[in-house]
C-alpha cells in the first residue's frame, strides 16, 4: 500500500512532472551514449515505507542490478537505480550488437551498463530538482550489487543506520532497439528530508502559480 501521508495528492502530481520531464533530458543522453533512439517514461510514482511491499513489486522476487548512490548536499540520503538482471542480459547483448567497440571495453557488461545509465538517469534526475525546488543534490560514484529490491532496500537502510525512513518508488520503463525495459529509481528518504523536499515542492508549485 502506498504510503499516504508522506506526500499529498498534489505534491506526488509535481513530482510525477519532474521525474517526465527527467526522463526526456535523459533519453536524450542514452541516445548518444547507445547511438540509438532512446524513448524513457515514467509510469507512476509509489510512495512506501520499506517494510511494505508498493502493487508494482508485488510477487516480484527477481534478481536485479543495481547501481546504488549516496546523496549529499541539500538532502543527505540514497538513491538506486534498478533493473532486472535477465533483462540487463538483453540490453548487453543488444547494445554489443550495435557498438562493436563496447564488448571489447567493458570487462563486467552487466555491470557496466548500469552504472552508465545509472549516472546518466540519476544525474538528470537531481539536475531536475534542482531546476524546479532549487534544492541541490549530487550524487557519488555507483556502487554495483545486484540482489531483489528488497535485498538492496534493505542494505541501504542498513548503511543509513536511521529508523522511520521512507521509500519514493519511480516506475519506469525505456524503449531500445526495439525493445521495452523496465526501470526503477528508488529514492529512501529519512523523515526530514521528506520534509524538505515536500516544502521546496509547495514552494515551486507556488511560484509557478504567481508568474
Amino acid at each position: 500500500m502506498d504510503n499516504k501521508e508522506l506526500f499529498s495528492d498534489e505534491q506526488l502530481d509535481f513530482l510525477r512532472e519532474m521525474s517526465s520531464i527527467g526522463a526526456g533530458n535523459a533519453a536524450g543522453a542514452l541516445s548518444q551514449l547507445l547511438e540509438c533512439d532512446v524513448d524513457l517514461k515514467v509510469i507512476k510514482i509509489h510512495v512506501f515505507l520499506p517494510t511494505e511491499v508498493p502493487p508494482a513489486l508485488a510477487g516480484d522476487f527477481r534478481s536485479y542490478v543495481s547501481a546504488g548512490m549516496k546523496l549529499v548536499g541539500d538532502i543527505d540520503d540514497y538513491l538506486l537505480f534498478l533493473v532486472p538482471e535477465e533483462q540487463v542480459r538483453l540490453l548487453v547483448t543488444l547494445i554489443e550488437g550495435t557498438v562493436p567497440s563496447y564488448k571489447k571495453e567493458a570487462a563486467e557488461p552487466e555491470f557496466a551498463v548500469i552504472e552508465e545509465i545509472g549516472n546518466i538517469v540519476a544525474g538528470t534526475f537531481l539536475r531536475t530538482i534542482y531546476n524546479f525546488c532549487k534544492l541541490s543534490i549530487y550524487h557519488t560514484v555507483p556502487a554495483l550489487e545486484n540482489g531483489t529490491i528488497f535485498f538492496l532496500i534493505d542494505k541501504v537502510l542498513k548503511r543509513m543506520n536511521v529508523r522511520g525512513a521512507d521509500s519514493v518508488l519511480i516506475e519506469s520503463e525505456f524503449s531500445v532497439f526495439g525493445k521495452t525495459i523496465k526501470a526503477f529509481l528508488t529514492l529512501t528518504l529519512k523523515k526530514e528530508s521528506a520534509a524538505k523536499l515536500a516544502g521546496a515542492i509547495d514552494e515551486a508549485r507556488k511560484n509557478m502559480r504567481m508568474k
